[in-house]
């Protein structure tokens, strides 16, 4: 059995999505340390989670816990290694096993970038919560990236893609199934 985590990276001005690693279980990583709780107004957190119920018509679920946690220890998390590429920038992603969404520890509730990552790890938690069938984790990415990018053209954002700097080309092949 593997727990996986979801994943925002951002490539070198590319926005590479909400991917999926495996972990073998028992693996000791950083998300098992997490201590430090974010400081998020609540009410940003359950207006997303409204928002999205509203779209999708889901139950309305608690929040998940969100820990704010440095960029080294997200690289540990996404790769699963002390020596993780410095190349990566992560700014959130939220663990199925956990069920916690980790925030890079200067995450500004201000920035339109950041809200739209916890939008879209925020669809990952409810996603679980309401048992969404899917082939795979990966596969559950199109809702993500889809309704973040309807929330950003709410928020007047004119080409969601630019903003984001992904198109639907690189979702779908973000959505493949990897077995």
């Amino acid at each position: 059995m593997k727990a996986y985590l979801f994943q925002r990276l951002l490539f070198v001005g590319l926005a590479a999505a909400v991917l999926m690693l495996p972990m073998p279980l028992g693996a000791q990583s950083s998300e098992d340390a997490c201590t430090v709780t974010a400081t998020i107004e609540p009410g940003i957190v359950t207006g997303l989670i409204a928002w999205i119920v509203s779209k999708t018509k889901w139950a309305d679920q608690q929040p998940p816990s969100i820990c704010s946690i440095s960029q080294r220890e997200l690289l540990k998390i996404y790769d699963g290694d002390e020596n993780a590429s410095n190349d990566l920038q992560i700014h959130a992603l939220y663990s199925v096993r956990t069920h916690n969404i980790y925030l890079v520890e200067n995450w500004n509730p201000t920035d339109l970038h950041d809200r739209a990552a916890l939008l879209h790890e925020l669809v990952h938690h409810l996603q679980q919560l309401n048992n969404v069938k899917a082939p795979c984790l990966a596969a559950n990415e199109p809702q993500a990236y889809h309704l973040e990018i309807e929330w950003l053209r709410e928020q007047g954002i004119e080409d969601p893609h630019k903003f984001l700097d992904i198109d639907e080309f690189t979702i779908s092949l973000l959505s493949q199934c990897q077995d």
